[in-house]
Formats: C-alpha cells, structure tokens, sequence
C-alpha cells in the first residue's frame, strides 16, 4: 500500500494499524521530495493524507503532479482514498472541486452519512478550511448541511474529515496550529479534552471504516 504523505505532521497514524492488521506492507511517500510517483500499479491501494496546504494552489510544484498520479491510480482501477486535502485532491483529479468554507470546521462532529454500514455517522475529526465538491458522477455518501464529507467513484473514495486521528496527531496539530485556533475562536484545551473522550472509540471507528472501504472496493463498484 502506498501512503501519499505531505508532511510529517500528518502521516497515517491509526491507519497505519489497520494496514498492519491487514497484513499491508506501508509504503510512506514524501510528496514534497519530488523523486517522481512510482507506477500505481505496483500497489494494492493508494492513500493520500491530509496538509496545511490548500488543494487549490497550483504554485506547489508537487501539486499537479501529485493529481495526475491519483488520475492515473483511479484509471488504473487502483483503489485510492483520499483524507481531507487528499480527498480533495482526489475529488479536483476526478472532475469535481474545492470551495474555501464560509467558517472554518475544527473538532468532532457526526456527519449526516447514505451509506452508515460504509460510513458510520461518527463523531469523526476535522480540521480543515475547505471542502469538497464532489465529481458529478460520484455518489455522496455523507455529508453536512451544506458540504459532502464522504463520496465514492469507481473504486476511488474521499473523505473529508480524518477517520485516522490519535491524542498524539491533535496534540501536534494543536502545537503548529495555535495561531489558526486563536484565531478561529477554539479553546485548545477544550479540543484536546473532547478528543481524549473520543480517543478509546477512535481506533476501532478507523478500522471499521477501512474495514468496509477495503470490502466495498476489493468487491468492485
């Protein structure tokens, strides 16, 4: 399995788990080394994490490129996930979008969820300043009032919030993203509280979820 990681900060965490339960051998690529994408077809699945960056800023070198390559993944018939930036990368590489939020999505929430044996209704993490606009042809399988979360093409899912979150990957983001919560009106203490309360559920919800993502897609469409 192939893990697209943008940087250090937001690597797989409890997914990385679920792939060594499953008997996955991890491959972690550092987008922003630009050695070049390997063929996705050596993998049996392509997952593309989370970034600070936004999906929409063609100044990143590593940016197209890393959009061709989820194109030719998802062509290819190679599964590929997608979480948060990485699915909204995934939803511009397949014809969708990405719109700037009107207020800024940070903490645990329930999405209203289509398909609740796929995609339980949570509570799941966000962190995130955009979202999704799902491909035309995609079916959108969760979702907020007024964006999707989750959607499905072919073998190729996105989910908008992160299923893959520990105490120690908030605590992170909480240490580089001060600013960002002052600024949004979060209290951190508040947010790191409620995702320790969360925390006994959080690995098996992202081992379910992956469990019934890897079924559905191995299953075929």
């Amino acid at each position: 399995m192939l893990v697209l990681r943008h940087d250090e900060a937001d690597g797989p965490a409890l997914i990385s788990g679920w792939l060594r339960a499953g008997g996955f051998r991890e491959h972690v690529f550092d987008v922003r080394a630009l050695r070049g994408f390997p063929d996705p077809d050596r993998f049996a699945l392509v997952v593309a994490m989370g970034s600070d960056e936004c999906a929409l800023d063609t100044s990143l070198e590593w940016l197209e490129p890393e959009r061709s390559f989820l194109l030719a993944a998802h062509a290819a018939g190679v599964p590929v996930i997608g979480v948060c930036f990485g699915a909204q990368l995934l939803a511009r590489a397949l014809g969708g979008g990405v719109v700037p939020n009107a207020v800024v999505e940070i903490g645990w929430s329930r999405v209203d969820t289509r398909a609740p044996l796929l995609i339980p209704p949570g509570p799941w993490f966000q962190w995130h300043y955009d979202s999704i606009i799902a491909p035309p042809e995609a079916d959108v399988l969760a979702g907020t009032p007024d964006r999707a979360q989750a959607f499905a093409l072919g073998s190729s899912l996105g989910l908008q919030f992160h299923p893959e979150v520990d105490v120690s990957t908030v605590r992170r983001w909480i240490e580089l993203g001060s600013a960002q919560l002052v600024h949004a009106g979060i209290d951190e203490r508040s947010l790191l509280t409620a995702t320790e309360a969360h925390s006994p559920a959080a690995g098996p919800n992202c081992h379910y979820l992956l469990a019934r993502i890897w079924e559905r897609v191995a299953a075929g469409p």
